[in-house]
């Protein structure tokens, strides 16, 4: 009984220092608490560049523990319905792979078709994996550092436009910081 005891303290006091370590992770990714993040979407922005009469924006408030953002993605004059949005690993230019939805998948609400707002929180459980780019499901803090690096865009994909309508650089902004706009 004693051993069970002193295994069961063990077994938690690892997952302790587990989600402690991946906690500080995130946290140090970001670089400071009550972090907000912004991208300002158009169609310019996708490569190649599409004219597009839509635009949008995208903000989130990552918690100071780092566990979770909470956001706030609004768009409007597309020409058909937009079906989905995402998180996407990638530089500027550069299309990457989808880690995050935002609307339309992914357990988060539908998007509104041609304009409106979505409003929601993504946590490590919504993180997906891209195994071309070593991201693994579930890994936030790193997520966020790709953020704070400036690796990572949103995409409003639409009807017409399957591959992606409008388009926006995540940029980060800590409180009473600059953005590190790229």
């Amino acid at each position: 009984m004693k051993k069970l005891f002193i295994g069961t303290v063990l077994a938690a006091a690892c997952l302790l220092a587990f989600v402690g370590s991946h906690t500080t992770r995130a946290r140090a990714a970001i670089g400071a608490t009550s972090t907000t993040l912004t991208a300002t979407l158009s169609g310019f922005q996708e490569p190649p560049a599409i004219a597009s009469s839509a635009s949008g924006s995208f903000s989130a408030v990552v918690s100071d523990d780092g566990s979770s953002a909470d956001y706030v993605l609004s768009y409007s004059g597309f020409q058909t319905d937009a079906r989905v949005a995402h998180i996407h690993l990638g530089l500027p230019g550069v299309n990457g792979g989808v880690t995050v939805f935002l609307c339309g998948g992914g357990g988060k609400p539908d998007c509104p078709a041609r304009e409106g707002t979505v409003t929601a929180t993504f946590t490590a459980d919504d993180v997906g994996p891209i195994p071309t780019q070593r991201l693994i499901a579930g890994d936030l803090p790193t997520l966020l550092a790709a953020i704070n690096a400036g690796s990572t865009y949103v995409n409003v994909h639409s009807v017409d436009l399957p591959g992606g309508e409008i388009r926006g650089q995540i940029s980060v902004m800590p409180s009473g910081g600059s953005s590190n706009s790229r």
